[in-house]
């Protein structure tokens, strides 16, 4: 039982690295279209043919607090990378789980802060649309969901850790 909570950190990298994966998952789903959490974070534009010639339309925009739980995520693995390096390093266990935490929430309200371009506002306003809904997709709340089970996976390594175990005989 020891020698496997030793490696309950690696598990939360890997646990990390599936929420990363949401990048390329869709994230926010708004006018009939499904855009990953990379085309929310960084951008995204799409080429549409009209009256025969082709026209580039940005759609979304460059969002920090898009990018932010890929960037918390990223913060929560080298924590635990530390931690399994470290053995028992508390302040290591709790920064990555407050990271994955953090990252959960963001992922979960990601859909709010998509930030269409002025082309895409432009469009609705012609069309009499003040305002477009934009939801949560399934690669957002796995993302979501996947960082909670990792920060509480920290908490847990750093409680039941094999050589605080050991010491404690």
């Amino acid at each position: 039982m020891k020698k496997v909570l030793g490696y309950l950190p690696l598990f939360v990298c890997a646990l990390g690295v599936l929420a990363m994966m949401g990048l390329f998952m869709p994230a926010a789903e708004f006018a009939g279209e499904t855009y990953s959490g990379w085309n929310i974070a960084i951008g995204y534009s799409e080429t549409f043919e009209v009256l025969g010639n082709e026209t580039k339309i940005k759609v979304c925009e460059f969002s920090v607090l898009n990018l932010a739980p890929y960037i918390l995520v990223a913060m929560g693995i080298a924590c635990a990378v530390t931690l399994y390096k470290a053995g028992h390093a508390t302040k290591a266990a709790w920064s990555g789980a407050l990271c994955f935490f953090a990252a959960s929430l963001f992922f979960f309200v990601s859909p709010d802060f998509v930030r269409l371009s002025q082309d895409v506002e432009k469009a609705l306003m012609n069309l009499g649309i003040k305002e477009i809904e934009v939801d949560l997709a399934f690669g957002a709340i796995l993302a979501g969901s996947v960082s909670i089970f990792a920060g509480v996976c920290m908490i847990v390594s750093n409680y039941l850790n094999p050589s605080k175990v050991a010491l404690a005989r």
